[in-house]
């Protein structure tokens, strides 16, 4: 099945080096903590930014979804616990009761009074998360270590949602999730579908 770039610029995403990448990222996701960041991205779709300034909390200055202000926090009460991401003027919710256990609680148990889920280790940025700069250096080294030197941090959200709609997920509800509303999108992945469903009616079983 090949994808193509959609016109909105989405990078080509092979599914199996996707799957293949996600194997790498949870079994090496203790090694750093931008690893278990990358990690996270590659099982929710999350963007780079709204992982890595994840808070345990909603803070006093995040407010509503009618502002330019962008935030994401955890929410740990009411209904399973979710994330909620503030982009765009909009607020979405992100489910994550398929790696609670196993990213997420563990952290919790251990938690102080940090404001963040990923807290920078370096005395100068005390309880802050960690720079983009810093995310990119560790994320370049993990591609090139195991041979994907092509790919970036983004075609994780990319290969997130190429996954879930290869699986059948509705198209609706991976908008829902990462935030994609537009209709090239839509139809990217509607084609994409599409494709999968022509190849499984010719496989004999």
């Amino acid at each position: 099945i090949t994808i193509e770039k959609s016109s909105e610029g989405s990078p080509d995403v092979n599914p199996d080096d996707f799957l293949e990448i996600r194997r790498e990222l949870r079994d090496s996701r203790h090694e750093h903590p931008v690893l278990e960041q990358m990690f996270v991205m590659s099982v929710t779709g999350m963007r780079q930014a709204e992982v890595r300034e994840l808070k345990w909390e909603k803070g006093q200055n995040d407010k509503g979804s009618d502002h330019s202000h962008s935030y994401s926090f955890i929410k740990l009460y009411g209904d399973e616990p979710n994330i909620r991401i503030h982009s765009k003027k909009k607020l979405r919710k992100v489910p994550i009761p398929h790696i609670w256990e196993m990213v997420f609680e563990p952290k919790l148990e251990e938690r102080d009074e940090e404001t963040y889920v990923w807290t920078s280790c370096s005395p100068k940025t005390n309880d802050e998360p960690y720079k983009a700069m810093t995310f990119s250096r560790h994320s370049r080294k993990f591609f090139e270590d195991i041979g994907y030197p092509e790919w970036r941090p983004h075609m994780l959200r990319h290969g997130w949602v190429t996954n879930e709609a290869l699986k059948g997920t509705p198209l609706a509800k991976i908008g829902e999730i990462v935030g994609h509303e537009s209709e090239t999108m839509v139809d990217h992945y509607s084609h994409l579908q599409q494709n999968v469903s022509d190849v499984m009616h010719g496989i004999d079983i």
